[in-house]
């Protein structure tokens, strides 16, 4: 720490817990330090727990980084007395237990959004300054926690998780902006599990459950700071050892006759996408090492598909076969025009079991080999052919997090893979300039034989293959006008949308309305809504109504739902689509209004509709369902200037999602939630935004369809996550 001597960091929340550890050990580092807290004595108290010289460099100033006056007021000290801050610790952070589908939680949602996210960027925002105006090489350090990587399934835990999130996005936003301005300041996020902290008090965690202590953490800090000056560390995760952390009616005219090859396909869901591909009209041709077992499948279909429907006797993890396979495709068929990569197997050995060499080497060769194998060929068989083709990956839930359960070896190693494969193509597919398309779908657990074994609890809810056939079949096909058959139980049903005056709600609201729904479109400026009318048959026209309604705004928000329950019976659907954007640099003091805005409208407005919806749902017992539009910005930062907290927000959404299905599901209820995360849109939200003259667009068009299949799916299946992205999009 020799280069920080003598320097100065300010730390938040410095009065207990991890700020307090940390506060210490850089006064006893040597440097100058500034506690921040609004207990303000407890920092002084600190310095009894120090030697003379370090509790000499031990400072406290009383601030509530939840207010920007308190804030400006301790940055102008710092700079008057200590000259101006080196570097930042952004540790303030409060948790409110409370449900975050309940409501009159306005209150706590506004807290811990003001302490954990706004606040955060208040103080980077003046030290940041500081660091500039002094050409200082810096160093800012957010912390945060494992909860902003994947929401944690415990109770209560509110917009928390969400606020973590979020942070994750600002960190990445900050070090953008900071390298497009040539500045060599770090930013640093760390995310523990859990600590030992009075936060952790108000938190129902188990009995056994391990924790870190605050000391864990400040030597995360202490090491991220001590790294040579060419080094940054991005994120830095610390956790305890032992913690736990319907048949669609769609078009497929375009596939019509052409030839789709799906491994694994002798049974489960490879059994199911063969049969349905080959009933939708496709030349149907499925690998298998039990290939007799394919055969049987013709009997399961009508005779015209069974006559598309062809077997080829192939092992994924044996190159000569998938060479072969391939061949004959070629040579009887003509090629290759959607690849159905479905061929995986599961190893129950524990994974630190030394005898286990050959399970790991057999799940990797089919899972990831194998398809890796598979989909060099069939893109090589479409691009010699200038075929406009899709290759599909089955991967899993456990592609995204390690269940923690069973033993399953290297499985959720090989779907991490899968995830990242996908990616790894569709960025060399852009980069070819060829239009395959490249889409990885990720079921929860599917009654299938892969399962057997793996020791699942006994009431565990599971998938039916032919749900994964349609969520194939739904990606192969083509936008909503045809997909509105599927739709009929929630014909006559309520459905609220907001945002509804252009773009992406305005699609929605028309599509819903024109698919039999009363659909209520809510927006400041209503008289767009109304517009929308005109561009709808008679009876849709007749379904469409305006509501004039800020969801940044509680009282038109309640006042909203009151109108809804009382002239339509109340809301069976909620849409959550408003959403603002702001362009100014995050870093840049002066924009709290602008990060305030966003917050209220993209967080705390979604939560507090949602409360609404809810309550109108389980207080008629209806089983409905909550979209939030989001963004792929809540899944990595784009490489974009001036997006301010807008990734921040939407990185919030994926974490409130998952807090909601939590929340329903230990409620009982069957009331579905769904995130919806697309690419760029050509809406009025990009207008603002320096995009690239040549970038992809999705039309708002292709989010309705979206939504569409989301709710027309059965009511077993829920959809948690859809990702969609136009052809070639640059992130």
């Amino acid at each position: 720490m020799e280069r920080w001597n003598g320097r100065v960091a300010v730390v938040t929340g410095a009065s207990s817990g991890i700020g307090a550890a940390i506060a210490k050990d850089l006064a006893k580092a040597g440097m100058v330090t500034i506690g921040l807290a609004r207990r303000v004595e407890r920092v002084e108290q600190l310095r009894k727990e120090l030697p003379e010289e370090a509790a000499n460099r031990l400072h406290a100033i009383k601030c509530d980084v939840s207010n920007e006056a308190d804030i400006d007021a301790v940055f102008k000290q710092v700079e008057d007395q200590f000259g101006g801050c080196d570097v930042l610790i952004n540790n303030a952070g409060i948790l409110r237990t409370k449900p975050l589908l309940e409501v009159g939680t306005t209150a706590d949602v506004k807290a811990v959004l003001d302490t954990n996210v706004t606040g955060l960027v208040l103080c980077s925002q003046r030290a940041y300054q500081s660091m500039v105006k002094r050409s200082v090489d810096g160093h800012i350090v957010h912390i945060s926690s494992i909860a902003g990587h994947s929401v944690p399934n415990f109770p209560n835990m509110n917009v928390y998780p969400a606020s973590k999130h979020a942070v994750k996005a600002i960190t990445e936003t900050m070090r953008q902006e900071m390298r497009d301005a040539g500045k060599k300041i770090k930013v640093t996020s760390i995310s523990p599990g859990g600590v030992r902290t009075e936060i952790i008090n108000d938190a129902e965690v188990p009995p056994n459950m391990p924790f870190l202590d605050s000391e864990d953490i400040s030597g995360a800090v202490l090491y991220v700071l001590g790294t040579p000056a060419h080094v940054q560390v991005h994120e830095l995760i610390i956790k305890p050892i032992g913690e736990i952390s319907a048949a669609l009616l769609i078009t497929m005219e375009r596939w019509i006759s052409r030839v789709a090859v799906v491994t694994g396909a002798s049974s489960g869901i490879g059994a199911a996408i063969v049969k349905d591909l080959a009933k939708a009209g496709m030349v149907a041709v499925g690998l298998a090492r039990r290939v007799e077992l394919i055969e049987q499948l013709k009997k399961d279909v009508p005779e015209d598909a069974a006559e598309r429907l062809h077997a080829i006797k192939c092992d994924v993890s044996n190159q000569n076969d998938i060479d072969a396979a391939f061949k004959q495709v070629e040579e009887q068929f003509g090629g290759c025009d959607v690849l159905v990569n479905n061929a995986g197997i599961v190893r129950t050995v524990p994974l630190l079991n030394v005898s286990s060499s050959a399970d790991v080497k057999s799940v990797v060769d089919t899972n990831i080999t194998g398809l890796v194998l598979c989909s060099q060929r069939a893109f090589q068989s479409m691009v010699k052919r200038s075929v406009d083709g899709h290759i599909i990956n089955i991967s899993s839930i456990v592609g995204h997090m390690v269940p923690n359960h069973g033993n399953l070896n290297v499985y959720p190693a090989t779907k991490h893979a899968v995830k990242a494969i996908t990616e790894t193509m569709r960025h060399e597919m852009r980069d070819t300039g060829k239009k395959v398309k490249v889409t990885s779908i990720s079921p929860g657990g599917v009654k299938t034989d892969i399962l057997q074994g793996v020791g699942l609890p006994a009431d565990t809810p599971l998938l039916d293959p032919h749900d994964i056939s349609d969520a194939v079949l739904y990606t192969l096909g083509t936008p909503p006008r045809v997909q509105v058959d599927i739709m009929e139980r929630w014909n006559g049903r309520v459905a609220v949308v907001t945002g509804a005056s252009s773009g992406i709600g305005a699609a929605i609201a028309k599509d819903l309305a024109k698919a039999g729904m009363v659909t209520i479109g809510l927006a400041r400026r209503v008289e767009r809504v109304e517009q929308l009318r005109k561009e709808l048959p008679e009876e849709a026209a007749n379904r469409l109504h305006a509501i004039k309604c800020d969801v940044s705004n509680e009282a038109d928000i309640d006042a909203v739902f009151k109108q809804v329950e009382d002239q339509f019976g109340g809301c069976d659907v909620l849409i959550n689509n408003a959403g603002i954007l702001r362009t100014k640099p995050l870093l840049e003091v002066g924009t709290t209004a602008d990060v305030k805005a966003v917050l209220d409208t993209n967080v705390t407005g979604l939560v507090l509709c949602s409360q609404r919806a809810y309550q109108s749902m389980v207080k008629r017992s209806v089983d409905g369902h909550i979209v939030h539009i989001s963004s792929i910005a809540g899944h990595s930062v784009p490489n974009f200037p001036n997006m301010n907290v807008y990734p921040a927000s939407k990185h919030a959404v994926k974490a409130i999602t998952e807090t909601m299905r939590q929340e329903m599901r230990d409620a009982g209820k069957k009331i579905k939630v769904t995130s919806i995360s697309p690419g760029g849109v050509k809406t009025e939200i990009l207008a603002e935004m320096e995009l690239p003259a040549d970038m992809n667009l999705l039309q708002s068009e292709d989010i309705s369809a979206a939504v569409l299949y989301t709710l027309g799916t059965p009511p077993h299946v829920q959809v948690h996550e859809l990702i969609i992205k136009p052809l070639g999009e640059m992130f």
